[in-house]
């Protein structure tokens, strides 16, 4: 079964990157595609973009969630438990209705924020623009932080703090600390933490799809999710697509190899102790205000912000900023109208019932692959971790692709086309 659902896709791929006609049932062999690819100034283009991207989310999502889980976990923050919450409430919001919401809020035509700068500072034209590369990275940078903050603040919760009582005994400074104790005992997770971010940041679509595919910055999930939907050429251009995802997957492969390593190596930096502790909380004093702020701008940011643009656009007769003179415009005609919609009721269940058995055969499978790994004796143990690890480093845009050569390819089996891909 894992072999099916990962190998498979992912042979036929290869196969379909080598193909003349980019389909890999298709007679012929030839490096065509790759040389369209690569002889494409746009290629490099999209390698650049596609970088800058992850890595500026990375960084960015490092240095806020880092900082965060710092706060929150080592510091005497008042309101914690609030703080917990709201740094994590983010996780429930799909990265693209944040993206929408941001659209709102910084659309350089008629955004509420351009709008509120231009009547403030009397400009002609509003200084933001969200679809533009630093604004993917802003957006997906909120969207990535709750996952940094729980991977780091479990290891900011869990250092001894008997190592940075000895060290300030021993007359260490704070910067020597920091460089000597601190910084080795968290580096695990840091770095596990920058591998996921930089192989989220090669495969998210979400952002960059809502962003960035409507003014032609693309990455390599979107320039993907482009060629497979841009008929201007007769047909999709599937062997350019194959040739693109075959170049990217060496590096996010590399990615999660490295990944995979950084987590099965963290057991190595435990701290041994025979007793129960907490962590020594450092004492804010009066920038505590100033913690507070930061975590409420985040949350600002992330959840207020968006979201309460998208319900007032919700409410609107027609797209306008946030306005006084829209107040008694206000309805409730497209909610009416989206309720009574009948697409409304199978769109909802299809979407019920695709994710409940998607979630249950996953669960499942990922039960039996790790009693097989960890309990089983067989000689195949390692590969089928391999397998299992290895949709990590797969963009969705590719592993679609790779499910339709599938399912053209076995023709016989009536799933193209349908929910069930």
């Amino acid at each position: 079964m894992l072999f099916y659902l990962v190998a498979v896709p992912l042979a036929l791929l290869l196969v379909a990157s080598f193909s003349p006609s980019g389909l890999p049932l298709d007679p012929g062999w030839g490096l065509v595609h790759f040389a369209d690819v690569y002889g494409d100034p746009g290629f490099y283009q999209l390698v650049g973009n596609t970088i800058v991207f992850a890595l500026g989310c990375t960084l960015g999502a490092l240095t806020l969630g880092g900082t965060l889980a710092w706060l929150v976990e080592r510091t005497d923050l008042p309101f914690k438990g609030t703080a917990r919450v709201a740094i994590a409430l983010p996780m429930v919001l799909p990265p693209f209705l944040l993206a929408m919401g941001w659209a709102l809020l910084a659309s350089p035509r008629n955004g509420s924020l351009n709008e509120l700068f231009k009547i403030a500072l009397g400009l002609d034209q509003g200084p933001l623009n969200i679809y533009s590369l630093g604004g993917m990275v802003f957006v997906e940078t909120l969207a990535l932080v709750p996952s940094v903050y729980l991977i780091l603040s479990s290891a900011f919760r869990n250092m001894d703090p008997a190592l940075e009582e000895a060290a300030m005994t021993s007359g260490a400074r704070w910067p020597q600390m920091i460089r000597r104790i601190f910084l080795p005992m968290l580096s695990p997770a840091l770095l596990a933490a920058a591998a996921y971010l930089l192989i989220v940041g090669f495969l998210v679509f979400d952002v960059p799809g809502t962003l960035g595919l409507p003014v032609g910055i693309f990455v390599v999930s979107s320039r993907i999710v482009y060629l497979a939907t841009d008929q201007s050429g007769g047909t999709a251009a599937y062997g350019q697509i194959a040739a693109i995802g075959v170049t990217f997957l060496v590096l996010l492969l590399g990615l999660a190899w490295s990944y995979r390593r950084l987590t099965a190596q963290a057991s190595r930096f435990v701290t041994i102790t025979g007793k129960g502790f907490r962590p020594r909380e450092l004492r804010l004093g009066s920038l505590k205000p100033l913690a507070l702020g930061l975590v409420a701008l985040y949350f600002l940011l992330a959840v207020v912000a968006p979201l309460g643009l998208l319900i007032w656009t919700s409410l609107t007769p027609y797209l306008a900023p946030v306005s006084w003179d829209m107040l008694p415009k206000l309805t409730l005609d497209h909610h009416v109208a989206l309720l009574g919609d009948r697409r409304l009721g199978a769109a909802s269940w299809t979407s019920i019932w695709v994710s409940g058995l998607s979630a249950t055969i996953v669960t499942s499978l990922s039960l039996l692959i790790a009693w097989a790994v960890l309990r089983g004796k067989g000689r195949g143990r390692n590969l089928i971790d391999s397998l299992s690890f290895m949709p990590l480093a797969i963009p969705g845009t590719m592993i679609g692709m790779a499910l339709i050569y599938v399912y053209l390819t076995l023709s016989f089996i009536p799933v193209y086309g349908t929910a069930w891909i």
